[in-house]
C-alpha cells in the first residue's frame, strides 16, 4: 500500500477521536492506519475500537506495553506494511484531503526514498484556534540547523520512506523527548535525500511534553545528543552552553524549540 499512518497513544481519550476522524474522513483511500496504544488506563481502547468497522479493515489496533514514546513509535514503525510511513500523535490531526495532497506531491516528485518535510499549523491545545503555521523549510535551512544539531525538518508534518528506517535505523528510545532531532540529524549525517513541500498536512496541537521543555529531561536528551554528534570535548562543551541559554531564553518566551 501506499501510506501507513501510525498514532501512539497513552490515555489519550481525550483527544483520540479527533486524531481518528481526521483519518478516516480522508477522500484517498490507499492507507492502513495503526494505533499503537501503551495499555490505556482510560477509555483510549474503547474509542478507538469502536471505529475499527468504519475504516472497513484499513485500522489495525496493538495494545502492549512500551518502554516510552519512543519505544512505540518503533513498535508501530515495525507493523507498517506503507511505502512511506508517518508518525501522527494521538493529541494531532491531519488537515482534510491531506493523503491526497501527498500521493500527488510523490507522484510529481517521483516516488522517491526520502524524507518529506511539509508545513504545519500550531493550534490551541483546548480551543484549536490556529496560532501560527509553520515556515515552509528548504534545503540550506536544513543543512544550516543540522550542522548546529539542531531539527532541521517540521517532524510532525514529516512521512518518511520505509527503507529510510531501514537504512539508518528507527528511534533511539534512550532519548525522552527529542529522539525526532536525533533521527533527523542521523538522516543528515548519512546523507538521507530530504524534500521540502509548501503542502500543509497537519495540526498539532501545544499541549505536548516538547513544547514544555521539562529540563531534567532536556539536560539528560543533550548530553546523550553531544556524546553522539560532538568530535571533541571543545565542540561538546560549546553546544551544552549554547544550548541551555538557548533554553532559558525560550523558557522565559514561551517559544516551543528543541
Amino acid at each position: 500500500m501506499f501510506i501507513s499512518i501510525v498514532t501512539v497513544v497513552f490515555n489519550g481519550a481525550m483527544t483520540i477521536e479527533r486524531t481518528i476522524q481526521s483519518v478516516l474522513k480522508q477522500g484517498f483511500k490507499d492507507y492502513e492506519y495503526i494505533i499503537q496504544d501503551g495499555c490505556s488506563k482510560d477509555n483510549t481502547l474503547a474509542i478507538a475500537r469502536s471505529y475499527e468497522d468504519k475504516f472497513e479493515g484499513r485500522l489495525t489496533i496493538y495494545s502492549e506495553k512500551d518502554k516510552g514514546i519512543y519505544d512505540a513509535m518503533n513498535k508501530g514503525i515495525a507493523h507498517a506494511k506503507g511505502e512511506y510511513i508517518w508518525l501522527v500523535n494521538a493529541d494531532d490531526y491531519i488537515t482534510d484531503n491531506a493523503l491526497q495532497a501527498f500521493y500527488d506531491f510523490c507522484k510529481l516528485t517521483g516516488f522517491k526514498e526520502a524524507v518529506i518535510s511539509s508545513r504545519m499549523n500550531l493550534v490551541d491545545a483546548e480551543t484549536l484556534q490556529l496560532k501560527s503555521t509553520s515556515s515552509g523549510g528548504s534545503l540550506e535551512s536544513y543543512k544550516n540547523s543540522c550542522s548546529k544539531l539542531k531539527m532541521g525538518i517540521c517532524h510532525p508534518a514529516s512521512i518518511v520512506h520505509r527503507n529510510i528506517y531501514k537504512k539508518i535505523g528507527v528511534f533511539d528510545d534512550r532519548y525522552y523527548i527529542s529522539a525526532d532531532v536525533d533521527f533527523c540529524l542521523r538522516c543528515y549525517y548519512a546523507n538521507v535525500p530530504v524534500l521540502f513541500t509548501d503542502l500543509i498536512l497537519t495540526n498539532m496541537t501545544d499541549g505536548g511534553i516538547s513544547n514544555q521543555l521539562p529540563i531534567k529531561k532536556c539536560i539528560h536528551d543533550c548530553n546523550l545528543r553531544t556524546s553522539k554528534f560532538c568530535k571533541n570535548w571543545f565542540h561538546r562543551i560549546q553546544y551544552t552552553v549554547w544550548y541551555f541559554i538557548r533554553l532559558l531564553i525560550v523558557k522565559q518566551i514561551g517559544y516551543r524549540t528543541k
